[in-house]
């Protein structure tokens, strides 16, 4: 099921860089942009687990990890002891995060 968002936002430049990366990983959307609007179409039956392909974003962000695709109860008891709860935790975990980064400069520095 695809989902279309739009962002307004006079600074997408970071948020376009890192969708870009997703996309080279995951392939799970599309951007365009006009103006300072970012629109970002979203393909997320590949990314959830088939109990969530229907929810809304606020309750696949509020949903344990396991509401991803390929994740596990066993999982989301791992995560837990890591502080990470929901899908949001996990996508706004400072580590996480450093590593995604990291992943995406992998092949473009030198």
């Amino acid at each position: 099921m695809a989902r279309l968002i739009v962002l307004r936002d006079g600074n997408n430049q970071r948020l376009l860089s890192y969708l870009s990366w997703l996309h080279g990983m995951f392939a799970l959307f599309s951007v365009s942009t006009k103006g300072n609007a970012l629109a970002v179409s979203v393909e997320l039956g590949k990314a959830l687990d088939k109990a969530y392909e229907n929810a809304t974003l606020d309750e696949i962000l509020a949903a344990p990890p396991s509401a991803l695709a390929g994740l596990t109860d066993k999982h989301n008891e791992l995560l837990a002891q890591l502080g990470i709860k929901t899908v949001r935790d996990l996508g706004s975990n400072k580590f996480f995060a450093a590593a995604g980064v990291l992943v995406a400069l992998s092949g473009k520095v030198g």
